[in-house]
């Protein structure tokens, strides 16, 4: 690993330094008392319970976190998070990974509100001002696998946005504008309102903007370059709705993600195309006391998709339009057999139907097809004075691609001041329909993760932690596209083995907040060739091994707070321009630093007015995001040096 420069290592050593030096402070005590550790969390066990006891490897990022860090998109939230990273896809896409692995197809699953919003043909999701973070009340996140409670797409890691709802009795607005240095980054606006009155709550809220991916020169496989900054459009609307009356819940998401590109499979298009992602859910679920101890939860979801559609147009992108719709029913229940034994399960079926708008017959000589899916899990968790133990399975029957059955178990303690946790689990990623489509042979891929998770209050505001895992991805599924014929196809490989750990050190008083966290990973063994750097078989394409995070809140007075972060990411590889013999060239990527620094001022001018005004990427050096497969990809270049504004009143 490189050194780091300067001012990145005086910024990380600051907050621990605070920390270690501020036990108490008057400036705002109820923060200081405030402790994440012991919020109830119900992502990995759905049954609450403290981050420290819960049976996943967890981090909850709170609305007072998002909202004082000034995050402009989720991008920026996960940034800060162990583990993640982000990479380029095809047509201008920016898609996740996790601990190494290029996990944007199918192996994180993104939860908004429960909802998941990974599209099903490719089971993909789009980052880069989607997601409206001004309407966030925090974000869940299992660092590990979820399968056994959520399914396919959960294979490496869950993120479950959960927005303000109807506990925000009342409404507000924000609006954002950021400014890069030749072009606007982004022009957002938000409205949310929210109201509970007992038996009966509501929420509904809009977001909606314009926004630019980059404004720097993007130089294509060939040598071609062009400006991004009327190429990378990225304009978000998302409409979510939600209704509550003893016991039924019915809730509405229309999402709208629309991109502007010039990026084709790595080379310049000639003309920008367009690019549109829509996804419209309804789902509804009714909550029935047996008794005290016994609930059911029947429900039901209807969803529908339209990715990645776009008219074609310029020399490389064909017209593509394909709706996929899916209709799940589904039974549940929760048991407290006593006051130590809960137990968890149900069973759910659903109905996918693909439909080929284009006029194509790509479904075997078919412009549509149908799959059918049928689950059931279970968990048991026991709690008791020795250790917390959780054990559950899930069994699924595809009607494609057949049977798939992973268990898990975890063991949990938590003491006055350490916790630890040991946790082993499987997880399948499911085949898509795409996936299917391309390859009729395709066998969904299985993973085995094992977790160590210790962590240890040193002082009353002061908390470190560190986790180890240890993940074997068995036949991995792997995209692979010709850089000369545009050709898709996807081929199950033998094994992926990575390994690595996560450090993390914690403070809050009343002084503010600051966090500090180390990730790091290791390549075991790979024959996935494409993910693969030649020369260099302890790491993968795209994604450094090391990375660092800090963020850190400073109250300068109760209401005006100073917020600086960063992210530093280690060396990279990732392919460039053609060499001598006409193949992609493969590049060792300097370490980046994004320094963001922001200023929010709650209640300026008058009550309920918040201002926040940032700087982002101060030194101008921020990452750019490579392609982690071998797709003949230049690196996209990320936004330059930009200075938002954000201003949100709350009112009624």
């Amino acid at each position: 690993m490189k050194s780091l420069p300067r001012v990145t290592v005086i910024f990380l050593i600051l907050p621990l330094w605070i920390a270690a030096s501020v036990q108490s402070a008057e400036m705002n005590p109820d923060f200081a008392d405030e402790n994440i550790l012991f919020t109830d969390i119900s992502i990995a066990s759905v049954k609450a319970m403290s981050v420290r006891e819960s049976p996943g490897v967890v981090t909850l990022v709170t609305r007072q976190e998002i909202e004082r860090s000034g995050a402009r998109d989720l991008v920026d939230v996960l940034r800060l998070v162990p583990g993640f990273e982000f990479g380029t896809d095809v047509w201008g896409a920016v898609g996740i990974g996790f601990r190494g692995n290029w996990a944007n197809e199918g192996k994180v699953s993104l939860r908004l509100d429960g909802q998941e919003m990974n599209e099903l043909f490719y089971t993909n999701t789009a980052f880069g001002n989607h997601f409206p973070v001004e309407q966030i009340e925090r974000v869940e996140i299992i660092r590990g696998p979820g399968s056994a409670i959520y399914g396919g797409c959960a294979e490496l890691a869950v993120i479950n946005i959960i927005t303000k709802g109807p506990d925000q009795n009342g409404a507000e607005a924000t609006v954002t504008y950021g400014r890069m240095e030749t072009t606007d980054a982004r022009r957002n606006g938000s409205i949310s309102y929210g109201k509970n009155t007992g038996d009966l709550s509501f929420s509904g809220s809009v977001f909606a903007g314009q926004g630019t991916r980059s404004d720097k020169l993007f130089t294509d496989i060939n040598g071609s370059s062009y400006d991004m900054d009327k190429n990378s459009r990225l304009d978000p609307f998302n409409a979510n709705g939600f209704v509550s009356y003893r016991g039924l819940s019915v809730r509405t998401i229309i999402d709208h993600y629309h991109m502007t590109q010039r990026d084709a499979y790595g080379s310049d298009n000639a003309t920008a195309t367009e690019n549109d992602w829509d996804t419209a859910i309804v789902s509804a679920e009714y909550d029935y006391n047996l008794c005290q101890s016994l609930m059911l939860t029947p429900g039901f979801q209807y969803k529908r998709q339209t990715p990645w559609k776009t008219t074609g147009g310029g020399l490389f992108v064909a017209p593509f339009n394909q709706e996929v719709e899916r209709i799940t029913g589904s039974l549940s229940f929760s048991y407290d057999a006593n006051e130590s034994l809960n137990l968890i399960g149900g069973v759910e079926s659903y109905i996918d139907r693909a439909e080929d708008k284009t006029g194509g017959m790509i479904f075997d000589g078919r412009d549509k097809v149908d799959y059918s899916n049928v689950s059931g899990h279970i968990q048991g968790l026991l709690s008791n004075p020795i250790a917390n133990v959780v054990a559950g399975a899930r069994y699924e029957k595809h009607s494609a691609y057949g049977a798939s059955f992973v268990p898990r178990v975890g063991v949990t303690k938590a003491l006055d001041r350490a916790y630890c946790k040991v946790l082993g689990s499987q997880s399948f990623r499911a085949p898509s329909i795409s996936n299917i489509q391309i390859n009729k042979n395709i066998d969904p891929e299985k993973t085995t993760t094992w977790e160590f998770e210790t962590g240890y209050d040193l002082t009353r505001h002061l908390t470190a932690s560190a986790n180890v895992f240890d993940t074997a991805i068995r036949g991995p599924i792997i995209y692979q596209v010709d850089p000369l014929t545009s050709v898709e196809s996807y081929v199950n490989f033998d094994e992926i083995h990575t390994r690595g750990y996560e450090l993390e050190v914690k403070s809050r008083g009343g002084w503010g907040y600051a966090s500090v966290s180390y990730s790091f990973y290791d390549v075991l063994h790979s024959d996935a060739l494409d993910y693969s750097v030649p020369g260099n078989d302890d790491v993968f394409l795209a994604f450094s091994p090391h990375k660092v995070a800090a963020t850190a809140s400073f109250n300068i007075t109760n209401r005006l707070s100073l917020n600086p972060s960063v992210s530093y990411l280690g060396g990279r590889y990732g392919y460039s321009s053609k060499g001598d013999d006409g193949n992609p060239t493969i590049k060792n990527v300097a370490p980046a630093c994004l320094l963001n620094i922001y200023l929010f001022y709650r209640n300026a001018l008058m009550e309920d007015l918040d201002i926040g005004v940032g700087i982002y990427d101060v030194v101008n050096s921020g990452p750019d995001f490579i392609q982690p497969y071998n797709g003949g990809h230049p690196s996209i270049p990320g936004p330059s040096r930009e200075i938002l504004i954000r201003i949100r009143y709350k009112f009624l």
